[in-house]
């Protein structure tokens, strides 16, 4: 599934059977996760599995983001944990 050159509809479709709830494909005008990584521009799907730690005060999720080509090709996915205050 993770590798280079896949489609991104290959994918989605393995993140539905993890059931991640992926995003179609879309290609944000502004969009950043983390320090420093900008997706604005690109072709990315993004995946969310939430809730992966709960603590008395914040809560954790894991972001994963695809970045595809213009061929709808695979060129690297980033994973992000997203702390939320409850």
């Amino acid at each position: 599934m993770s590798r280079t050159g896949t489609s991104s509809a290959k994918v989605r479709s393995f993140l539905d059977a993890q059931h991640l709830d992926p995003s179609n494909l879309i290609k944000p005008q502004i969009m950043s996760y983390g320090r420093g990584r900008d997706y604005s521009n690109q072709n990315v799907v993004v995946a969310v599995k939430r809730n992966t730690r709960l603590a008395l005060l914040y809560g954790e999720s894991i972001y994963r983001v695809f970045v595809f080509n213009d061929k709808d090709e695979l060129i690297r996915w980033d994973v992000f944990p997203i702390y939320d205050g409850l």
